[in-house]
């Protein structure tokens, strides 16, 4: 059973992951203009990130988030750069925000509960 527990750890911690990293990028990108290359990598993490929740959401309770994160990646993709205003940019940058951070807390309140019913 601690094998369990230890995986589950592991799983909530690349969740969180997921999350967090994009989240962080997302913030300095809102702050203040970058280079190039940054928002090059943003794009890659963003996208990936959103690719990640896509394939982990299962269910019919997650139709709107597998929505959401799949407009991000199309959104964020690196192969082919959609390019719009930073006041745009940052309205949608601030949403993905809002978008990784809900399907987290949502992820992490389950994994709680099924842990206490076990």
């Amino acid at each position: 059973m601690e094998i369990k527990k230890k995986l589950d750890i592991e799983d909530l911690a690349i969740v969180a992951g997921l999350a967090l990293v994009p989240i962080i990028m997302l913030i300095i990108a809102i702050e203040s203009n970058h280079s190039s290359t940054f928002y090059t990598w943003l794009r890659i993490i963003v996208s990936f990130g959103a690719m990640a929740y896509m394939a982990i959401s299962s269910g019919k309770e997650n139709e709107l988030y597998k929505v959401v994160f799949l407009i991000l990646m199309i959104l964020y993709n690196p192969f082919i750069p959609i390019y719009l205003s930073r006041d745009i940019w940052v309205f949608i940058d601030v949403l993905a925000i809002v978008a990784f951070a809900l399907y987290l807390k949502k992820y992490l309140i389950e994994k709680i509960k099924s842990y206490k019913n076990n």
